[in-house]
């Protein structure tokens, strides 16, 4: 099974010097507690035209991504969100957190952006994004919770710490490749996927349900097998919580 726990650390170590900090040498003022709260919300949309990825860099919040049938664009909507001890404060801060949405090649790239240290305030956005439903989506995220609603695409998601909840129905060749470092995974495939399967969880559970497996290999925390003719590939890894993989429809 491949696991991709040194790639997470090194996206959380990346990020950290680059793209959330933008100003890492500046000092921000301390507050003492977190009492009042200030909100912006975002959006931006962008043609599907010649794109075949969406990937998204988070750090604070929630991520929603659902698959849209007959979608000509990416919508990526959401609010952001500072809290402070003063409403001055937090409104001042908030201009630091940013959404930037770039394009390069056939990728979109959503990122969050704010300051290294926000000196005891609370940062977070919330990201509520819609996308073509043949569209891959790679999302990178530190703290909250994930969730793909009505895929029929490839998808690829390392999580820090939360909850990811994913749907999807794996198209033939198609690849999901999902790591929770500390949390809850779970993924929700038809019963008829078609598909080679590799699950792990380090220290936690495991939990498989309504498949029909054949060729499998299994212990309490790890399994590998195959589903149908094995035309995709699914990847799934936790390293403290809770895994689940369970079989949807007859």
């Amino acid at each position: 099974m491949r696991y991709r726990f040194f790639a997470v650390l090194g996206a959380v170590v990346l990020m950290t010097l680059t793209s959330i900090g933008c100003d890492s040498e500046s000092e921000e003022s301390i507050v003492d507690n977190t009492n009042f709260t200030a909100t912006g919300d975002f959006h931006h949309t962008v043609q599907a035209a010649n794109r075949t990825t969406l990937r998204v860099e988070g750090i604070n919040g929630e991520v929603k991504v659902r698959a849209v049938a007959n979608a000509g664009s990416v919508v990526i909507a959401g609010e952001r969100r500072v809290k402070s001890d003063s409403f001055s404060d937090a409104s001042d801060f908030l201009r630091q957190v940013t959404v930037v949405v770039t394009e390069s090649g056939d990728e979109i790239v959503a990122r969050t952006e704010q300051p290294n240290n926000p000196g005891g305030r609370e940062c977070v956005v919330d990201y509520e994004i819609t996308v073509p439903k043949d569209l891959l989506v790679d999302v990178r995220h530190i703290n909250g919770a994930v969730s793909l609603q009505e895929f029929e695409s490839s998808a690829y998601v390392d999580l820090i710490n939360g909850t990811l909840a994913a749907e999807i129905d794996l198209p033939p060749s198609g690849t999901i490749d999902m790591t929770v470092i500390n949390g809850t995974l779970l993924l929700e495939i038809p019963a008829t996927t078609s598909a080679s399967v590799a699950a792990g969880v380090t220290n936690g559970e495991l939990f498989v349900s309504n498949l029909d497996f054949v060729n499998r290999q299994s212990s309490e925390r790890s399994l590998t097998a195959t589903l149908g003719s094995a035309d995709g590939n699914i990847r799934l890894s936790v390293i403290n919580g809770t895994l689940m993989l369970r079989g949807v429809g007859s």
